[in-house]
């Protein structure tokens, strides 16, 4: 069985996940290969990347492109204006047929550029907006094989891609082979708007455990240690928690509070961490490998993710930091919000709070300061066990793969 696994980019240092089930694949003895539009990030050297030389089963189907929205454009138009002659590329300039990515060129470029058709006995592809690309492309006979769609938060939830995207969407459902969103609740958003019951299950996106040792950590010292593991965006919820340690600041609790990823976010979240006089308590590490991310996990006291519904609709699915934390030890505090509920059971495997909820988060943290050690103990053991058997990756991706047989 060959199996591509298609992207826009490859690799994102922030979608470990991808790598993760590619790995996955490929030690289960699958034929692999990775089709990416365009290069990915520079210098990620996640231990994953590494395991089975994931760069050498990557075919890029386009250069990397200019930054600038009105020189990528140029540059689109540029390269097109002599190929025009190719019946097929004249075809996938119906903007209206073949939606967003016809619009803006991208369908076209690819087909110009590209003589070798991807073909495969299954296609999977992350996020829906991906999904679409590679569904207009097998439309258009680029693409051999079976689909399938994997649907994880902020393709379906962000209102700004549900407009781009809606006449794409109508025919990636139409069209698709397999509907695979991450949780229960995208589950039913879906299958209530689009009625595909018959192709949708839910496939979670797992972490692999062996990589991520439970350990009873010591009891917690007189300096509170803190940590968020997240690309720095609204939903991710971090303006909540700097706001709740300006809470924990006042209440003279000595605390540090670290966070590791970077994003568009960065520099208002920083302003008001130095606004909120909490310069010397939080800090900014920006990305990082995997084992300095263990090292910090290894390290810390409690895992703050209290994810919200950001000012563009953009939700989460379920965070894999999550299941990492949790995986580790390490006491989690989130939220209501998306599908992080099927994840943690507030009091029993975590603590949920309110989206925005800062001073529910501050009393969370004072909480499980205060709390017996034994009863954190327990409250981790919980956690790791709910890990291991909804979102062991083994089982997961297992599950995906019999649906692909």
């Amino acid at each position: 069985m060959k199996v591509v696994f298609f992207v826009l980019k490859f690799p994102v240092s922030s979608e470990t996940f991808i790598l993760n089930q590619i790995d996955y694949f490929i030690n289960r003895g699958i034929q692999v290969e990775i089709i990416s539009v365009f290069p990915g990030d520079v210098g990620v050297n996640h231990a994953v990347m590494k395991n089975n030389d994931l760069m050498s089963r990557v075919r890029y189907l386009l250069p990397a492109e200019p930054k600038d929205k009105s020189k990528r454009i140029l540059s689109r138009l540029s390269a097109l204006k002599n190929i025009l002659k190719k019946r097929t590329i004249v075809k996938s300039l119906n903007f209206n047929k073949y939606g967003y990515y016809s619009k803006t060129l991208l369908i076209p470029l690819i087909l110009s550029h590209n003589n070798q058709n991807i073909t495969a006995d299954y296609i999977i592809s992350h996020f829906g907006t991906t999904a679409s690309l590679l569904n207009q492309l097998k439309r258009l006979g680029f693409v051999s094989g079976k689909t399938a769609a994997v649907f994880h938060g902020n393709e379906i939830s962000q209102l700004r891609v549900l407009k781009l995207f809606n006449k794409d969407y109508v025919q990636l459902f139409k069209y698709a082979d397999f509907i695979f969103p991450v949780s229960n609740l995208w589950a039913t958003k879906i299958n209530k708007e689009f009625k595909v019951s018959s192709k949708l299950s839910v496939v979670r996106m797992g972490i692999d455990i062996n990589k991520f040792t439970y350990k009873q950590h010591q009891p917690i010292g007189d300096k509170l240690k803190l940590v968020t593991i997240a690309r720095l965006t609204e939903k991710k919820g971090i303006e909540t928690c700097i706001k709740a340690c300006s809470v924990l600041l006042s209440m003279g609790v000595d605390f540090e509070y670290h966070i590791i990823g970077d994003g568009p976010e960065k520099s208002k979240l920083t302003n008001l961490s130095h606004s909120m006089g909490l310069g010397n308590s939080i800090f900014y590490h920006g990305l990082q490998s995997q084992e300095v991310i263990s090292k910090f996990l290894d390290e810390s006291d409690i895992f703050l993710l209290p994810s919200i519904t950001a000012s563009d609709g953009d939700m989460e699915g379920i965070p894999v930091a999550l299941m990492e934390a949790m995986a580790v030890g390490l006491p989690v505090i989130s939220s209501y919000h998306s599908g992080i509920p099927e994840l943690i059971d507030d009091e029993i495997s975590g603590y949920l709070i309110d989206e925005r909820d800062y001073k529910s988060l501050a009393s969370k943290v004072i909480k499980i300061k205060m709390l017996d050690h034994e009863h954190i103990l327990r409250i981790t053991r919980n956690a790791r066990s709910k890990i291991e058997r909804e979102y062991n990756r083994d089982n997961c991706y297992s599950e995906l793969v019999s649906y692909l047989k």
